[in-house]
C-alpha cells in the first residue's frame, strides 16, 4: 500500500506541474508577440538603439524597447492585441523611444503567425522581409550560375511579381491583384519581366508588388519613406513597348524600350528637378508647422524636420526644398501629420492645405511666372526693349540668390 499510495502522490505532484506549465504558456503567450529584428550594418552604425512601435489607432499606441540578443539579432514583445508595428531606429543619447528620437524607420508592417524576424534589406527605404527566426540568414540572394534559373531567398517566400500603376499603363489602376501584369522570369536576362505594348507618349508611375498585394513592393531604391515607398516613373517622348524588369535578389527595378536592345536601364526615384518654395495654408490651426523631406539631402533628417517659416504678407507658412526631394510630410511636431506626399509640387503647384492631410499639392494663387511670355508680332525695337526687360529680371534674380531676398 505504501508503494502505491507514493505512485499516486507522485503522479498528482507531475500532473500539477504539468498544469502550471500550461498556465504559464498560456499567460505568457496572452502577454503579447515576440518578434524580432535584424538590422543590418547600416542601422547597426553610430551605436543606435532600437524599437518597436505599436497601434490599432490614431490614439491606442505605444512604445517597446528592443534587447540586444546577439549575433546582430533584436527582440521586443509586442503587448497582446496589437498586430500593427514599425521598427524605429534611434538616437542612442534619448532615455526613451520616441519619434523625436528617430533615425530611422521600416514601413508599415503587420505582424503574423507565420513568421516572427524582420531582416531590413533597403536601409535607407525601411523595406525588407518576414521570416522565422530560424530561416534567418538561410537562404541564397542570386542565381545559381549562367543559363539557370534565379533562387529567391528562401526567407522571401514570394511567389510572384507584379507590375501595378496607373490605368494607361497597366491596363488597370493600381492593381496588384491583376494577374495579367504579373511577371515572367527570362532565363537569359535573370530577370523578371513584363512588357506593356504600344504605350503613348507620356508620363507613367508604378511600382513592383509581390504575391498581388501591397504588403510589400518595390518604388524608389534610395529613400523610399511610409507603407509602399515612392513611385518610379518613365516619361515617353512617342509610343514605345515598354518592357518592366526586376531583380529581386538587389531589389532592382529597370525598364526596357523596344528600341533599346541593351541591357536593362535602371530607374532612378522621380524627384524635384530644381530647388522650389513650397507653401502650407495651416487651416488646421497647427502652433508649429514642419517639414520632414526624403530623398536628395535629406538622407539624415531627423524627425519632425524643419520648422516652417512665416510670410506676414501672404498669410502662408514656407520653406524651401532641395532638388531631388522624393517626398515630404507636413507635421506639427506633436503626432499630427499628412500623409507621405510623393507626388512632388511644381512653382505652380505648390501650396499644401492642411484641413485635408490626405491632400496632395495644390495650385498657388500667389504663384507668378518669373518670365514673361514674348509678345507676338514685335516690332524690332519692342524686341529690344524686351530683351532688356528679361536681361533686368536675371540680374534681380542673382542679387535674389546671393542675398537669399
Amino acid at each position: 500500500m505504501k508503494k502505491t499510495s507514493n505512485k499516486i502522490i507522485l503522479a498528482i505532484i507531475l500532473t500539477f506541474t504539468m498544469l502550471i506549465g500550461l498556465v504559464s504558456v498560456t499567460a505568457f503567450a496572452a502577454d503579447g508577440t515576440t518578434v524580432y529584428l535584424e538590422p543590418g550594418a547600416e542601422w547597426l552604425s553610430d551605436g543606435a538603439t532600437f524599437a518597436v512601435y505599436y497601434w490599432t489607432g490614431d490614439t491606442d499606441n505605444g512604445w517597446v524597447k528592443m534587447t540586444d540578443e546577439g549575433d546582430g539579432i533584436y527582440k521586443a514583445v509586442v503587448p497582446a492585441g496589437y498586430s500593427n508595428i514599425i521598427f524605429v531606429r534611434l538616437d542612442p543619447s534619448a532615455s526613451e523611444p520616441s519619434w523625436e528620437a528617430k533615425w530611422n524607420q521600416t514601413i508599415d508592417l503587420t505582424i503574423t503567425e507565420d513568421s516572427d524576424t524582420f531582416t531590413i534589406t533597403d536601409a535607407w527605404g525601411g523595406t525588407g522581409t518576414w521570416a522565422s527566426g530560424a530561416e534567418i540568414g538561410g537562404g541564397s540572394t542570386g542565381g545559381d550560375g549562367e543559363g539557370g534559373d534565379v533562387v529567391i531567398d528562401s526567407t522571401d517566400g514570394v511567389s510572384s511579381y507584379t507590375v501595378a500603376g496607373v490605368a494607361a499603363l497597366c491596363g488597370s489602376d493600381w492593381a496588384p491583384a491583376d494577374t495579367a501584369n504579373d511577371m515572367v522570369y527570362n532565363t537569359t536576362t535573370k530577370l523578371y519581366e513584363k512588357t506593356f505594348t504600344g504605350i503613348p507618349a507620356g508620363t507613367y508611375q508604378f511600382k513592383v508588388a509581390a504575391d498581388h498585394g501591397w504588403d510589400r513592393s518595390w518604388g524608389d531604391p534610395v529613400n523610399g519613406v511610409g507603407q509602399f515607398g515612392t513611385d518610379y516613373q518613365i516619361i515617353l517622348e512617342e509610343e514605345q513597348n515598354v518592357t518592366i524588369t526586376f531583380d529581386p535578389a538587389t531589389a532592382t527595378v529597370g525598364y526596357k524600350l523596344s528600341a533599346s536592345t541593351g541591357p536593362s536601364e535602371n530607374l532612378p526615384a522621380a524627384g524635384l528637378e530644381a530647388d522650389t518654395v513650397v507653401y502650407l495654408d495651416n487651416a488646421a490651426g497647427w502652433d508649429t508647422p514642419y517639414i520632414y523631406c526624403w530623398g536628395g539631402d535629406y538622407n539624415a533628417m531627423t524627425w519632425p524636420g524643419e520648422m516652417m517659416d512665416y510670410d506676414e504678407e501672404l498669410g502662408l507658412y514656407y520653406a524651401t526644398v532641395s532638388e531631388g526631394t522624393t517626398g515630404v510630410i507636413f507635421n506639427d511636431g506633436n503626432g499630427t501629420q499628412t500623409k507621405d506626399i510623393v507626388v512632388m509640387p511644381t512653382p505652380q503647384n505648390s501650396l499644401y492645405v492642411n484641413d485635408d492631410l490626405q491632400s496632395d499639392f495644390v495650385v498657388n494663387p500667389h504663384y507668378a511666372d518669373p518670365t514673361p511670355e514674348e509678345p507676338a508680332g514685335m516690332t524690332w525695337l519692342q524686341e529690344i526693349a524686351y530683351g532688356i526687360l528679361l536681361f533686368l529680371r536675371s540680374i534681380e534674380d542673382f542679387f535674389k540668390g546671393l542675398f537669399g531676398g
